[in-house]
């Protein structure tokens, strides 16, 4: 029973972890290779998402990413 609650807890740590990827790094989730997988990924889709953000501003890159 404990190990299906603790398996239900991290699942909801990996879907914070694309919303907010730094939060499961608060908890004591954080040592799950499981939630650590998952807050990598979510820390990568927001590094390139920022990164698509600062080419746009420029002219001659921004028209084609709009």
């Amino acid at each position: 029973m404990e190990e299906a609650t603790k398996k239900e807890k991290n699942t909801g740590m990996a879907i914070v972890a694309y919303i907010l990827f730094f939060i499961p790094l608060l908890t004591d989730a954080k040592n799950d290779p499981f939630v650590k997988y998952h807050v990598k990924q979510g820390l990568s889709l927001f590094l390139v998402a920022v990164v698509i953000r600062i080419i746009a501003y420029i002219p001659i890159f921004g028209w084609a990413l709009e």
